[in-house]
């Protein structure tokens, strides 16, 4: 999701730049860092979600490919035979 300008509802345009943020307006760059990692994802399917604390990149180390690539690369990224599954949250039923 990253790239994609905010709605009327984002008031305050002194967010960006803040921690890791690389929005640039001028440049139509909204929402993700300096290495191209987005702040939101858009994913297609059901997935098991990082476990709290859990860095995405280290449940889903494809996903730094991913992103780092503009999603030329490693597009099944988010698909559990990619994933550390002890680095993942664990439903329980």
């Amino acid at each position: 999701m990253s790239d994609y300008a905010p709605t009327s509802q984002f008031d305050d345009v002194n967010l960006y730049g803040v921690g890791v943020d690389a929005s640039d307006p001028s440049s139509d760059v909204y929402f993700k860092t300096s290495q191209n990692h987005p702040w939101g994802l858009l994913i297609p399917n059901e997935w098991q979600w990082p476990k709290e604390r859990v860095d995405l990149v280290n449940a889903y180390p494809e996903f730094a490919t991913y992103a780092e690539s503009a999603g030329q690369q490693s597009q099944d990224w988010y698909l559990p035979e990619n994933a550390n599954t002890d680095k993942l949250y664990q439903v329980q039923e």
